[in-house]
């Protein structure tokens, strides 16, 4: 019987073996589950950190656009006035205008304006009260960018001797 009880040990010696093998492999299987699962958060979390830089830089540089807009004297406002009352910037979607840069305070990043404007139904060709100008400004800084579109709605007044001055005001930003 001893012999027989020695034998049976010696036979399960090897099976201990496969069953502790077997227990490090379920455990080496969580831990580079749990690897795997982290890595894809710690990424999704980047990628979420430029969508929302994107959009912050997007929001502000809208923002100073929106105030050159408001500003008759600024130079943008001025550039806009002066190429529609010229004549040399037709209305419509297949006129626009569109301007490309790096963005100052993030060297890897781009913003981009394009610009286009409309009249009203019904408006005589030579009236611009109540033109809109269309802005989409886009920030692209790796493969995330962020689109921002705006509309200006043009006031035209007659201001004395001073002639003819223009409000844009902002009626929408999506």
């Amino acid at each position: 019987m001893r012999r027989r009880y020695r034998q049976l040990m010696r036979e399960q010696r090897g099976a201990a073996m496969v069953v502790v093998l077997c227990i490090l492999a379920v455990f080496l299987a969580l831990a580079l589950s749990l690897l795997m699962v982290s890595s894809t958060l710690v990424g999704n979390a980047g990628a979420e950190m430029n969508n929302t830089r994107n959009k912050i830089a997007a929001v502000s540089f809208s923002d100073g656009f929106e105030a050159d807009m408001a500003d008759e004297s600024s130079e943008l406002n001025q550039y806009i006035r002066t190429q529609i009352s010229s004549g040399a910037w037709q209305p419509g979607a297949e006129a626009e205008k569109a301007f490309e840069g790096t963005d100052e305070a993030d060297g890897d990043a781009s913003v981009s304006v394009a610009m286009h404007w409309e009249r009203p139904e019904g408006l005589p060709s030579l009236e611009l009260d109540g033109a809109i100008l269309y802005v989409e400004i886009t920030r692209t800084r790796g493969k995330a960018s962020y689109r921002l579109k705006s509309e200006f709605e043009l006031k035209c007044s007659k201001s004395g001797s001073e002639g003819e001055t223009w409000e844009w005001h902002q009626t929408r930003r999506s």
